[in-house]
């Protein structure tokens, strides 16, 4: 990888989309994408979609701890 799109991968911000009920990170147009749904006051995280050539990133840290983070509130 080179090393401007480690630091395009680093800057990327999660995104909250919540008419399709997703967390979304696009790098270089590529998007990813955690998808969830609310069921009886809890949050389940339903799919993952991540492009091949961002699957080695570090990035995905991030949608995890955005998760956990909206777990906390939610409960």
């Amino acid at each position: 990888m080179a090393e401007h799109e480690y630091r395009n991968a680093k800057n990327a911000a999660v995104v909250h989309n919540p008419s399709k009920q997703r967390f979304e990170i696009d790098i270089d147009g590529q998007l990813s994408v955690l998808e969830y749904t609310f069921k009886n006051h809890r949050l389940f995280l339903m799919h993952t979609e991540v492009p091949p050539a961002l699957q080695v990133m570090v990035w995905a840290r991030r949608l995890l701890m955005l998760h956990w983070n909206m777990r906390a509130r939610t409960t």
